[in-house]
């Protein structure tokens, strides 16, 4: 979900520990390559804040201040290749283009690991309303995505705040505490759970926070 900090948290942590562990790795957000123009030639913290991206107006709360100290976090691991996948025209389909973007950054560090965000509805597994995800296009492409090998997991949680588009403009939220299967299996506050791998699942792994927390808007 858009607006909050723990997705974007489990991606930095994830993609640090590979850099550490493994060397090279690729992270990619849901953005516009032209909106971050002069952070990709030049990726100072000044040209990221200045950036088309970060200077709109914030609608749908992925440029607030989560997904900024992502990109600047990730920008200075030398082991990090950061890239932007959200660049269909208006006359594409979206998810389409979103895959080409992820393809071409496997066809250029093939033995990179990929890690990617995006709103929770691209990385489906199976289509969502009659239409072809994001997620659908990668499995379909066995050759540079191999089924057993693509994660997709959505992020649950309990309680907490978003700060998120709802169709009326971007809105603060505040979900009370509800106790679901996540919270009564296990004590932890924060786990992972990977579960079955058939195709009727939308995802195939569940990143669990007890509590979920809004990112900030940015300030200037």
């Amino acid at each position: 979900m858009h607006g909050t900090q723990e997705p974007s948290l489990l991606v930095e942590s994830l993609a640090k520990l590979i850099s550490k562990k493994e060397g090279m790795v690729s992270v990619g957000l849901e953005i516009r390559m032209n909106e971050l123009s002069n952070f990709i030639e030049n990726p100072t913290k000044e040209n990221l804040l200045n950036s088309r991206f970060f200077s709109k107006e914030n609608t749908d709360g992925r440029n607030g201040q989560s997904w900024f100290n992502l990109i600047l976090n990730c920008s200075k691991d030398k082991n990090i290749n950061l890239f932007f996948f959200d660049n269909a025209t208006q006359y594409e389909n979206r998810d389409s283009i979103m895959y080409v973007g992820i393809k071409n950054q496997k066809l250029q560090f093939p033995n990179n690991k990929i890690i990617t965000i995006s709103g929770n509805i691209h990385n489906w597994r199976i289509p969502f309303n009659e239409m072809t995800t994001m997620g659908m296009n990668c499995l379909e492409d066995s050759l540079n995505f191999p089924y057993d090998k693509v994660c997709s997991i959505t992020h649950t949680y309990s309680e907490g705040t978003m700060l998120n588009g709802n169709g009326n403009g971007l809105k603060l939220s505040t979900i009370p505490f509800e106790e679901n299967i996540y919270s009564k299996s296990i004590d932890y506050e924060n786990y992972l759970i990977f579960y079955d791998f058939s195709k009727e699942n939308s995802y195939n792994c569940t990143y669990y926070s007890k509590k979920v927390n809004h990112s900030k808007k940015i300030k200037k």
